[in-house]
């Protein structure tokens, strides 16, 4: 099967919470669905190969220069420069209110303690 079912999506929306490229604050009411493994290579419709992408990031993410993967079933995020994203909080309800205007990105430095997604450092990016 192709598309994910409604259980999935919840349990999807659960994880992500909206659109997980960094800096994008579409909530999950406007997000798809995307194949981290793509299907027709063999990725399955599992939550473990599932992430939430607004539909601007899920029409480029296979030509731009954001990567995704999913160690663990977690959302890992590598996009330009290398920079690097792992997904370590529950969704955010209305992501969009919650953090402040220079934070909507929902990033924090390495080690930190934000919410959403949190960039790794090289070191730890590297191993």
């Amino acid at each position: 099967q192709r598309c994910f079912t409604a259980t999935q999506r919840r349990a999807i929306i659960g994880r992500d919470g909206g659109c997980i490229i960094p800096g994008c604050s579409i909530p999950a009411g406007w997000c798809e669905v995307h194949h981290v493994t793509p299907h027709r290579h063999g990725g399955r419709t599992h939550v473990d190969n599932g992430v939430l992408l607004c539909w601007g990031h899920h029409q480029k993410i296979d030509s731009g220069p954001w990567r995704i993967s999913m160690p663990n079933g977690i959302p890992h995020v590598r996009g330009p420069a290398h920079h690097e994203w792992t997904h370590v909080t529950k969704a955010r309800a209305n992501h969009r209110s919650e953090l402040p205007a220079d934070r909507s990105h929902g990033l924090t430095a390495a080690g930190g303690r934000g919410r959403g997604m949190t960039e790794l450092s090289a070191a730890g990016a590297m191993g």
